[in-house]
């Protein structure tokens, strides 16, 4: 099952009010293990959201990386009966019951009344993209990924047939530019061969698709998600697809 510890708490450095970052025990999918070409699914957004949140205050896209914690929100604990309470102080509190109550009554109170921060959506994405400072590919690289994700949603096809969204989020020339920026940050860095493949792909240059993944890159190399890649491209097919 999916569970969750004591969740962090920072304090947002764009309007300072205190932020709960929900810290990831474990991770169950119940099942759920659809993966799409483009990288989607449950598992990716998982994990990015132990990365970038947003403010649920302002809407800052916030940085786990950029925040320092405050301190750990220990949990409120059910109230006691006074029955209870006796028979804690008498047995020396062996449970901890009064212990808890005393770690939350000692919490500041503005601790206790933060919010989670809440997912990125595709306008929080456009907003930080603006601000964004020139040197940081890898952080462009990770919400432009996001975007890509919310543009494709009305493109994914489940299985029984329906779309994951009715409308999309943006016209296809932002979409395609998108994709266009993501392959010019990677063919910078000379990272990601398979992504880099699959936004050719979805792009319809197939031609480059097939050169690139037939380069023998150790990257690319017995990856069954690029030769899935491969085969699509072979067929001419731009459409997002499910990993098999």
């Amino acid at each position: 099952m999916t569970r969750f510890a004591a969740p962090d708490v920072l304090q947002c450095p764009q309007c300072n009010s205190f932020v709960l970052w929900a810290r990831l025990m474990s991770f169950n999918n119940f099942g759920f293990t659809t993966q799409w070409s483009d990288g989607a699914g449950p598992l990716a957004r998982m994990r990015d959201s132990c990365s970038a949140i947003c403010c649920p205050a302002c809407g800052d896209v916030l940085w786990r990386d950029d925040l320092q914690m405050v301190g750990v929100l220990a949990p409120e604990p059910p109230p006691l009966g006074r029955l209870s309470r006796i028979f804690a102080s008498w047995s020396g509190d062996k449970q901890g019951h009064l212990r808890a109550e005393r770690e939350w009554r000692e919490q500041p109170a503005s601790w206790k009344v933060a919010e989670c921060g809440r997912p990125i959506n595709y306008s929080d994405i456009q907003r930080a993209l603006l601000v964004m400072q020139p040197s940081h590919d890898e952080r462009e690289l990770f919400l432009r990924r996001r975007m890509w994700w919310a543009m494709n949603d009305h493109l994914r096809l489940r299985q029984d047939g329906s779309r994951v969204s009715e409308v999309p989020v943006a016209p296809e020339s932002a979409r395609q530019a998108n994709m266009l920026r993501m392959i010019e940050i990677h063919e910078a860095a000379g990272s990601a061969v398979v992504e880099r493949a699959e936004l050719l792909r979805q792009l319809g240059r197939f031609d480059d698709v097939v050169r690139l993944l037939t380069s023998r890159d150790p990257e690319a190399g017995d990856n069954a998600n690029a030769a899935s890649i491969l085969k699509w491209a072979k067929a001419q097919n731009a459409n997002v697809k499910i990993f098999s």
